[in-house]
């Protein structure tokens, strides 16, 4: 049986958005640090709301495709499972926490 190959295809686009992820964060944390100015803060908030969007939506599209593939063609995965689920949990939290800073940062 071919194997199912979207899963492959999410596993690394949400590596490659969660390491823009992390360091859109990073970057955020290293610029609140040292005075980055205004703008250059915005626009790494930008970024990282996002990155962690798409990034839970590509979890989410593979923790769909990663349950097709193992109710229908009897495949194995059931971490990949879970850890998709618990990547789309932080990820929206990181999500929803870039949300928060917009409203209480940036009002405008």
């Amino acid at each position: 049986m071919k194997d199912f190959w979207l899963p492959k295809v999410f596993s690394k686009t949400i590596l490659f958005l969660l390491f823009a992820t992390g360091l859109a964060l990073f970057l955020y944390l290293l610029g609140n640090y040292q005075d980055f100015i205004d703008v250059s803060q915005r626009f790494l908030v930008t970024v990282l709301e996002y990155t962690s969007l798409l990034s839970a939506i590509f979890c989410l599209y593979f923790f769909i495709a990663k349950l097709y593939e193992i109710i229908f063609r009897k495949g194995r995965g059931y971490i990949s499972v879970i850890l998709s689920l618990i990547g789309c949990a932080v990820t929206a939290f990181i999500y929803l926490g870039t949300k928060f800073l917009f409203a209480f940062t940036y009002p405008y």
